[in-house]
């Protein structure tokens, strides 16, 4: 299911609540917009809609966050109110709102094609049922709970047109405006240069944070490996001689049903019933026989066309059999032993010692492209709001007191949470 279909069942289920709101809470204003008013119970819809994702809703949220953070985030959810309002405005200003024919079939189509998802969940549902009931008409059922459905979550054919419109049009403002947002070549450099210098500076103020962010994926792009990688990291190859399926299914089952001993032991015999093979691998491995060649042959774990490489430090996500035995091969060319794991026997190959220093723009251009077009494109985005803000005529209130501003760094801004208007 899309964001959008998420968001629509989202928006579906807090409409009874919403409704349920005391007449003067739910006309409460909390901001203005050019004029154009944003209530409570606009509020409480986008709060319900954005925090149901997560099991929460506005009541259980300061238990959750603690009261500063959920109060800085009741504030990041109004400035995505207020995002919204200026979009909706600029959409009615660019005549966006004034649909071809084409635009409103598609709009239709996109409709249709959501209910027919509907259908087709509740007639699985149905279908199911009836295999053990055979009094159960599927057609006439499938009718029924269909109608339930769009009663339950008070949906009309109109209500859903107008979800979809309304996600169409801003989406279309977004992209009208993101047009004035081109990316250079100068400006892929300067990125990738920017980055070099921040990630050189850490390597040279704390080597150790350089390198979690190195390992960790913390890095918008890595462009730069610090030293101590090469201590720490391992680029290896193995020959998996994997379990029997049937015994590594039952092993599987075994351990869902909370049975890990019994798990071990499946394990085990599967070892066992493969270990003469393992053996004679090993053998060949080290007779001399081509390495990339037994790989091919034998290995459970082999992909072709990869250089089925594995770069392992401790933490790396790798089962932990794996790990040890990697990081205890001391150089280039060093093979293990038979290595037990939960999926059979390794055995392991020292393939590379990890390459430290400066990686070269030309060998992470398509990453620094990506990264850049999305950090530039947020930062015109941001500037673009900031713009329209100072332009417009808003009112607003805040959720934080002046105390609490203070300790909300951390809070949502208006442009992370904008991305919710833009689909």
């Amino acid at each position: 299911m899309n964001n959008l279909l998420k968001r629509i069942l989202c928006t579906a289920m807090v409409c009874a609540l919403c409704l349920s709101f005391a007449a003067c809470a739910s006309g409460e204003v909390l901001a203005t917009v050019n004029g154009q008013k944003i209530t409570r119970a606009d509020f409480d819809t986008e709060m319900a809609n954005t925090l149901s994702y997560y099991g929460l809703s506005d009541d259980t949220l300061d238990d959750y966050m603690g009261e500063d953070e959920a109060n800085a985030y009741r504030d990041s959810v109004l400035d995505a109110l207020i995002t919204q309002e200026l979009m909706r405005q600029k959409a009615t200003e660019l005549g966006y709102y004034d649909l071809s024919e084409e635009e409103s079939a598609d709009i239709q189509t996109s409709v249709d094609e959501y209910i027919s998802s509907v259908k087709e969940y509740l007639r699985s549902e149905v279908e199911a049922e009836a295999e053990s009931d055979a009094s159960i008409d599927v057609d006439k059922e499938l009718d029924s709970r269909y109608m339930q459905f769009m009663q339950e979550q008070g949906f009309t054919q109109q209500s859903l047109y107008d979800i979809y419109m309304e996600d169409y049009v801003l989406n279309k403002v977004y992209d009208h405006f993101m047009e004035g947002c081109v990316v250079t070549e100068k400006d892929y450099e300067n990125y990738y240069n920017e980055l070099l210098t921040e990630q050189q500076d850490l390597a040279l103020s704390d080597p150790d944070s350089a390198l979690m962010n190195y390992l960790y994926g913390a890095n918008a792009v890595d462009v730069y490996i610090p030293e101590n990688a090469k201590e720490e990291v391992k680029t290896v190859q193995h020959i998996l001689i994997a379990l029997p399926d049937e015994i590594s299914e039952e092993a599987s089952s075994l351990e869902s049903d909370g049975d890990s001993d019994g798990a071990e032991q499946k394990r085990e015999e599967g070892r066992e019933q493969v270990k003469a093979e393992a053996e004679a691998v090993l053998a060949r491995v080290q007779a001399g026989e081509d390495w990339d060649a037994l790989m091919a042959e034998c290995s459970a774990d082999y992909t072709e066309g990869s250089d089925n490489r594995f770069e392992v430090y401790d933490g790396a996500g790798y089962v932990q059999e794996f790990v040890d035995g990697a990081l205890a091969l001391q150089n280039v060319g060093d093979v293990s032993g038979l290595i037990a794991s939960q999926y059979g026997w390794h055995i392991i190959k020292f393939v590379e010692e990890t390459k430290t220093g400066q990686i070269p723009y030309a060998d992470v251009k398509d990453s620094i492209v990506s990264a850049a077009d999305s950090a530039l494109q947020t930062e015109f985005w941001s500037n673009l709001l900031d713009e329209w803000l100072s332009e417009a005529e808003v009112t607003r209130t805040s959720f934080l007191t002046d105390s609490d501003a203070d300790a909300s760094d951390d809070a949502q801004s208006t442009e992370e949470t904008s991305e919710d208007a833009v689909g």
